[in-house]
């Protein structure tokens, strides 16, 4: 999996999901006041036990999508006590992580002295109503609008809160530009100079996931013969990308690595391809195994993604000031009790 860590995607991964995954709530959210109660704080926020919620039921979803099994007759991993045991710590661990990611630019933000009045006030919720009702208007009405959110384990509260941060991270920018000296995030002229200083190259990967099922060193193994046929010239990495050995069935098409956008073995090792056709040795990474091909770049291919890129590394370097701010989600009593394994 490309590992992007710009900050954009971090602030919009709840809304992401709430467009596209479906849930199974019964109740509307405004008529239960458990959803009001607060879990927990981090820095000057408090948080409700509905985004907790969201959060939990979401990746609820995602783990049952990943370790499930496809029969739905079966059930969840989620309905055996023992498979939900079993994932238990993985859930707590990825729905506080994302938690604090979520308000880690909002703690960013009070550095900079944008604090909560502001995420209150009239400007941020100005636009904030506006685009509520942009994603209304997409719906036949305001019912199956707010229906469409509860079946999502979302709320009208917590959509704006959301909608409200994204607006954040805007003010963000403009603070952490006009604190800069970086031309490369200032000036578009500047950043294609870098990139084609040595700064970016095209690529395609295979990757192997280490999943909890599978022997680790048999994956490397399998890298190396792969990484071992490429650098040879037996095979070409298109022959590997659509097959059942790659992992990463999302990202099949070339990309652009540049430093900063993916993890750093990654980087390191990609830019030191220096002609069409030379690969990696074997990239180890923390959820697995990675082989880079340098390939063919089309002229013209980096101008017309320039524009694309250069707001993509803006955000980068913006979310690695969130990612600079501390920000953990202290739990209160009543969030400690909540059973992530069994709400609903």
């Amino acid at each position: 999996m490309r590992t992007y860590t710009r900050l954009i995607a971090t602030l919009l991964i709840a809304i992401l999901l709430l467009l596209s995954l479906a849930g199974c709530a019964e109740e509307k959210p405004e008529e239960n006041p458990l959803y009001s109660e607060i879990v927990g704080t981090m820095g000057e926020y408090d948080i409700l036990y509905e985004e907790l919620r969201f959060v939990t039921l979401t990746y609820r979803q995602i783990l049952d999508a990943t370790y499930g099994d496809d029969n739905a007759e079966n059930g969840t991993i989620w309905d055996d006590p023992v498979t939900a045991e079993k994932y238990r710590e993985e859930l707590k661990s990825k729905v506080l992580a994302m938690m604090a990611k979520e308000y880690r630019v909002l703690a960013a933000c009070s550095a900079y002295g944008i604090g909560r009045d502001v995420l209150e006030g009239s400007e941020i919720q100005g636009l904030v109503d506006r685009q509520y009702k942009t994603a209304m208007d997409t719906f036949e009405s305001e019912e199956a609008f707010l229906k469409d959110m509860s079946d999502k384990f979302m709320t009208e509260r917590l959509y704006r809160l959301y909608l409200a941060r994204d607006f954040m991270k805007y003010k963000l920018r403009d603070a952490v530009l006009k604190d800069t000296d970086s031309d490369i995030i200032k000036d578009q002229e500047s950043f294609h100079k870098w990139l084609i200083n040595g700064n970016c190259v095209y690529v395609q990967h295979v990757f192997l996931r280490n999943d909890k099922n599978e022997d680790k060193e048999t994956n490397r193994l399998l890298a190396q013969e792969i990484s071992d046929a490429l650098q040879s010239g037996d095979e070409v990495i298109d022959s590997y990308v659509g097959s059942r050995l790659n992992d990463d069935v999302t990202n099949i098409a070339p990309y652009y690595l540049i430093p900063y956008l993916y993890d750093e073995a990654l980087t390191d090792a990609g830019l030191r391809l220096y002609s069409d056709g030379d690969a990696t040795d074997v990239i180890e990474t923390e959820e697995g195994f990675y082989v880079l091909q340098r390939v063919e770049e089309p002229k013209g291919t980096l101008e017309s993604k320039l524009a694309d890129l250069f707001d993509t590394y803006l955000w980068t370097k913006i979310g690695a000031t969130s990612s600079d701010t501390e920000s953990t989600v202290t739990l209160n009593e009543f969030g400690k009790s909540v059973d992530l394994v069994t709400m609903n």
